[in-house]
């Protein structure tokens, strides 16, 4: 059901091979090891065209993600467990689905990425940025508005449900909340930097909630 990558690294081979042998020695409890012809095929050709942005069966993908502390993590699981199973029904009327990868970052932090896959009409953006011999062979879906929309609002109350549970975000932009996460003092400073630097507005006007 699950496969898990990791990448070990080391001062010396002897030490790689040391961090290898113990992690086979953790998963023979619960897995089964795997060629590694993935990490492979990505060394040998990192900057692959973007195919990802558009999924082979037609429609769109939206991310979403938190990172927690991995102390908050299985709480935060549970929660989106029981948040997702309680849209299930208008998912599935919809044809809305959800994949998750987790990342942990050192021993300090676990990224946890739900992404949402729904059949909806090509962007400008798949369009542009697929190459265009693979968008040939990419079924194209009729435009979706109303699937569209619950999208958009799963992923509000997923955010609200990740910033419950303390989660920090990259790519803050004009999805994620930063100004209304600051204290008072701070929210201050961000505001006349704001007015002095871009007194008009033109700049990103509604990222970072300003």
């Amino acid at each position: 059901r699950y496969v898990a990558h990791f990448t070990v690294e080391g001062w010396s081979s002897a030490e790689t091979r040391a961090k290898v042998s113990a992690l086979r020695e953790l998963y023979r409890y619960a897995g089964v090891e795997i060629a590694n012809a993935a990490p492979l095929a990505l060394r040998g050709n990192p900057f692959l065209p973007l195919y990802p942005v558009a999924p082979m069966n037609g429609g769109r993908w939206l991310p979403t993600h938190g990172v927690f502390a991995p102390g908050r993590l299985k709480d935060f699981h549970a929660a989106f467990e029981a948040w997702k199973a309680s849209h299930a029904a208008e998912m599935r009327a919809h044809e809305i689905t959800m994949t998750r990868m987790f990342v942990p970052v050192g021993s300090s932090a676990c990224i946890y990425e739900p992404t949402f896959y729904w059949p909806d009409s090509r962007t400008p953006a798949q369009a542009r940025l697929a190459p265009s011999d693979y968008l040939a062979k990419v079924n194209s879906k009729p435009d979706n508005p109303n699937g569209r929309a619950l999208v958009f609002r799963l992923r509000k109350e997923l955010t609200e449900l990740m910033g419950a549970h303390v989660a920090q975000h990259f790519q803050i932009g004009k999805w994620y909340p930063y100004k209304s996460k600051l204290a008072p003092e701070a929210q201050g400073l961000i505001a006349s930097l704001k007015r002095e630097l871009d007194p008009d507005n033109l700049l990103n006007p509604g990222a970072l909630e300003l």
